[in-house]
C-alpha cells in the first residue's frame, strides 16, 4: 500500500507542482563539476535543505530531475549512477536497486544533450531531509566531442522533468544550475607538436632545395 501511494504521488508530480507549492526550503542543484580531461568529466546533482536549524524537515519519496545542454555545443551525457562522492545518495541501499538490480538511474545509451535521473524510496515510506542537510540525487558522466567548440556550456534543469515528491504529494523547491558550467576550451598545441611541425617543414624545405640544385646540374 505505501509502495503504490509512493507511486502515485510520483507519477502525479508534476500536476501537484504546477497547481500550488506546496513545501518550501529546498534547493536542487549541479554541484562538484569536474574536466573536461581527456574529453570528459562529472558532476553530481545535490539535494540541499536551506532551513536553519530546528527549521523544518521534509520526507523525500521520490525525486526525477532532467538536464539539458545545447545541441551545438559538442557536449553529451553518458551515464548516471547512485555511486555518488560530494554526499551521500538520497536513497542509498533503500530505491529501487534494493529490489531490481538492472536499476540504472539515468539510462542513456546512446550519450545525449538530455538526461533523465529518477528514483523511489522502497525500503520507508520517505526518507527525511532535515535542516542543513545534503544529498546526492547521482553523479552524472559527460564526454566533450574533439570537434567540440571553445565556449562556457551551461547545464539547464528542464522543469517539467524535475520534482520531488512525498508520501501524499509534491515537494515544493527551487532549481540552481549557477554551477553547472563546463568550460570547453579548444587545446593549445603542445610544444613537441609545434617541434615536429617545424621539423617537418625543415626536412621538406632540404629537400626541395636538393631536388633544384640537381635538376640545374
Amino acid at each position: 500500500m505505501i509502495r503504490t501511494r509512493m507511486l502515485l504521488a510520483f507519477a502525479a508530480m508534476p500536476l501537484l507542482l504546477a497547481q500550488a507549492p506546496v513545501q518550501a526550503g529546498l534547493v536542487m542543484s549541479i554541484e562538484d563539476l569536474t574536466g573536461p580531461t581527456g574529453g570528459a568529466g562529472t558532476f553530481e546533482v545535490l539535494l540541499t535543505s536551506t532551513e536553519a536549524v530546528g527549521g523544518q524537515s521534509f520526507d523525500v519519496a521520490a525525486f526525477s530531475f532532467q538536464l539539458t545542454v545545447p545541441t551545438t555545443a559538442g557536449v553529451q551525457f553518458t551515464a548516471g549512477s547512485t555511486a555518488t562522492v560530494a554526499a551521500r545518495y538520497l536513497f542509498d541501499g533503500t530505491g529501487t536497486a534494493t529490489f531490481d538490480p538492472r536499476f540504472t538511474l539515468a539510462n542513456v545509451p546512446p550519450p545525449s544533450n538530455t538526461v533523465v535521473g529518477s528514483d523511489t524510496e522502497w525500503t520507508y515510506s520517505s526518507i527525511t531531509v532535515g535542516p542543513g542537510d545534503v544529498y546526492s540525487l547521482g553523479l552524472i558522466s559527460y564526454s566533450v566531442a574533439p570537434n567540440a567548440p571553445s565556449a562556457d556550456v551551461q547545464i539547464s534543469f528542464i522543469p517539467p522533468g524535475t520534482s520531488l515528491a512525498g508520501e501524499s504529494g509534491g515537494i515544493d523547491f527551487t532549481s540552481d544550475a549557477a554551477a553547472g558550467v563546463i568550460h570547453v576550451a579548444v587545446p593549445e598545441p603542445s610544444s613537441l607538436v609545434l617541434a615536429a611541425g617545424a621539423l617537418g617543414i625543415m626536412l621538406l624545405s632540404r629537400g626541395y632545395q636538393q631536388a633544384r640544385r640537381r635538376s640545374t646540374r
